[in-house]
């Protein structure tokens, strides 16, 4: 099952060095990364809600973590959050269903994310794949998740399949490789926010035309070095001040109109 045996000293182990405890940047989650192995891809990529290194087990949950993270009423992300096991083999007791296990050890359950919204509203996410719900005992396990969650008075959701694009994926990626520009200088002598303010003004007076060609006569106006104003444009989509209609695939070599101001419509 994992790279190295579950047992029930490495489980008090993980739980002495405060994994699936803390918030924000100081949260350390119960599974990592190279804990155990995984049947598909795993990541580690920066969050910008609170700018730790998170640990997703899949690329459906990267999906699902990257539309959180983008999103600015969203304080705090917690990925493989352990349930209390005394709670968890309590439920497990009541439903009448074996509590997960391994190597003969009750092991904690986990959830893929906890996500803390301004306001209080806090909600559990389990993730799985269309075709995993047919299996009974995924469905057991899903059902002692939510009462656990439900127990605690929290809201559970269950994000079935992914349902995104492969222009959304690249999309989203693109914005969470702009984010962290904050405070670093563009060529040009002056931060990428002030290049890309300069551009939010350009673009909402363009009316017709190729994004390349405004660019380059953005570039020319203002003396910025060939390159800047595209990458003053992914800026703005990071900022999420600027989005592409429809959620297609950004082409720079495409009409203006396919940048539209967040806010216009």
């Amino acid at each position: 099952m994992g790279r190295r045996r579950i047992t029930e000293r490495r489980i008090r182990r993980m739980l002495r060095e405060g994994r699936g405890s803390g918030h924000g940047a100081d949260y350390r989650p119960f599974i990592r990364v190279g804990d155990f192995s995984s049947s598909g891809r795993v990541h580690r990529v920066k969050s910008q809600t609170h700018g730790r290194v998170v640990h997703l087990m899949s690329d459906m949950e990267l999906d699902v973590f990257r539309k959180f993270d983008e999103r600015g009423d969203v304080v705090d992300i917690r990925e493989q959050f352990p349930l209390c096991r005394a709670e968890t083999l309590v439920i497990a007791d009541r439903l009448g269903v074996r509590h997960p296990a391994a190597n003969g050890v009750d092991v904690p359950v986990t959830t893929d994310m906890v996500v803390d919204f301004t306001g209080g509203r806090r909600v559990a996410i389990a993730v799985k794949p269309a075709g995993e719900l047919g299996k009974r005992r995924v469905l057991e396990k899903l059902e002692l998740e939510r009462q656990a969650w439900s127990h605690r008075g929290a809201e559970w959701r269950l994000v079935i399949g992914s349902d995104v694009s492969r222009a959304e994926r690249l999309n989203m990626q693109e914005r969470a490789t702009w984010a962290f520009l904050t405070g670093v200088r563009s060529p040009n002598a002056i931060g990428w926010d002030e290049c890309a303010d300069v551009m939010l003004v350009e673009l909402a007076s363009a009316v017709a035309g190729r994004v390349v060609d405004l660019c380059k006569a953005v570039e020319g106006i203002h003396g910025w070095v060939a390159g800047t104003a595209l990458s003053a444009l992914k800026r703005l989509r990071a900022r999420n001040l600027v989005e592409v209609a429809g959620n297609a695939r950004f082409d720079p070599f495409g009409p203006v109109s396919q940048l539209v101001l967040v806010g216009e419509g």
